[in-house]
């Protein structure tokens, strides 16, 4: 073999070194999955667009889970818990609603709220959005007004829907609360977010999204059981036939006097009462022979 076709083969195997040289090292080359050193998972399809095109790292965190089925509100969903917040699969929407956000705000306020002292607002512009409780305020508000989803396939702008689908509505006024790292902070919770107030550092990082995913699965990685409904101890029931010699009964009330007639309307145009358990033969209303009886 010449030296010439030594060089061609050699230039047939350039563009492959340079393939496997651009592949990031948290890229698979295979499935196009990403997967982080940092927790030890994975994310792939379409949770993977949703989570790059929508915030990433710093709206929702790390992978703490594998993509796996849950139950949510008693319905079974392929769903992968993050650092900050638990993207759902939901196929029975149309883009971009197959991908929900969980309500993580909403639950930990519900199930276990924590400790707070009330907060002044942070100073700056304060805006109540439609329906909402309370204002947001300040660099709060700031940070809510630049952060949404991608709903119109506009990545330059956000609009007040992108910000309200991302976060919610605010659910409490700012106020104070001790963190995981043991100190006090001005926060305010959101259905699907908590917004940190960090004023000793520099912005954007001096508001930061609490890590919601992390504080409900806890330790060992997987989320409270949810408190048991009480079991009601129901009466045993059983049923007695009544009266009989009715035709297509269609309502039934009581006369309202103390008396414990009962009046009962036939479909056939009568109103028939029954007095102590028994069935009267002459009918109270009788409006096929537009006869009135009075009892």
């Amino acid at each position: 073999m010449n030296k010439c076709s030594l060089f061609k083969i050699g230039l047939l195997f350039v563009p492959i070194m340079l393939i496997l040289i651009t592949v990031p090292s948290h890229l698979s080359a295979q499935t196009g999955e990403s997967c982080f050193d940092a927790t030890g998972y994975c994310i792939s399809g379409r949770i993977q667009q949703y989570w790059e095109q929508n915030g990433g790292l710093r709206v929702f965190g790390y992978p703490t889970t594998a993509q796996s089925e849950i139950l949510i509100e008693g319905q079974p969903f392929q769903a992968q818990w993050f650092e900050r917040n638990r993207l759902e699969l939901h196929p029975e929407n149309d883009p971009p609603y197959d991908v929900l956000l969980g309500r993580l705000g909403d639950d930990v306020l519900n199930n276990n709220p924590p400790e707070s002292s009330s907060a002044d607002p942070l100073p700056g512009e304060c805006y109540r959005l439609p329906d909402a409780a309370f204002a947001v305020c300040g660099r709060f508000l700031e940070v809510w007004r630049v952060s949404g989803l991608q709903l119109d396939g506009d990545p330059n702008t956000v609009t007040e829907a992108e910000s309200l689908a991302l976060f919610g509505l605010p659910l409490t006024a700012p106020r104070t609360e001790t963190l995981s790292d043991g100190n006090a902070y001005t926060v305010q919770w959101f259905e699907r977010a908590r917004f940190e107030y960090h004023p000793d550092q520099p912005a954007p990082y001096d508001v930061l999204f609490g890590l919601l995913g992390n504080e409900i699965l806890g330790d060992n990685g997987t989320p409270p059981e949810p408190t048991p409904a009480p079991v009601l101890d129901w009466p045993d029931l059983s049923l007695n036939q009544g009266v009989t010699g009715l035709r297509r009964p269609t309502s039934i009330t009581h006369a309202g006097d103390g008396s414990g007639r009962l009046f009962v309307v036939e479909q056939q145009g009568h109103i028939r009462v029954i007095d102590n358990g028994v069935l009267q033969t002459t009918p109270f209303l009788d409006i096929v022979g537009a006869r009135l009886l009075l009892w």
